[in-house]
């Protein structure tokens, strides 16, 4: 019984070394490819804050409309007025992330329906 208990522990703490390195060799590797490749697709945080900036700043926006990046696929550029994807107008989208924002700030609002 001893003898097995120890055979059960060195496998065990063998097989998290074996997995915590496989699990580093991986996020090396990933972080390795954003820095390799990101610059294609990611954008500055100064950059990236350009449309939240522009968006409440500017006379020229009006409730509804959307900005973002004027680049491909509305990942990188300058802030311009850009069209809404499909989830901007869902309601049970909105309900959704209006109930969980309540439940994460524990703020309650008398007004509930959207």
């Amino acid at each position: 019984m001893k003898s097995s208990l120890k055979q059960w522990f060195r496998f065990c703490s063998t097989s998290s070394i074996r997995f915590g390195s496989w699990v580093f060799r991986k996020l090396v590797h990933s972080f390795a490819v954003v820095l390799t490749f990101g610059s294609l697709f990611l954008q500055s945080a100064q950059m990236g804050a350009l449309p939240v900036l522009y968006a409440a700043l500017t006379k020229d926006v009006k409730g509804g409309e959307f900005i973002g990046p004027d680049g491909f696929q509305q990942l990188r550029g300058y802030p311009t007025k850009v069209d809404a994807d499909e989830y901007s107008n869902d309601k049970e989208v909105a309900q959704h992330l209006w109930e969980v924002s309540q439940e994460m700030t524990k703020v309650l609002y008398l007004h509930d329906n959207i």
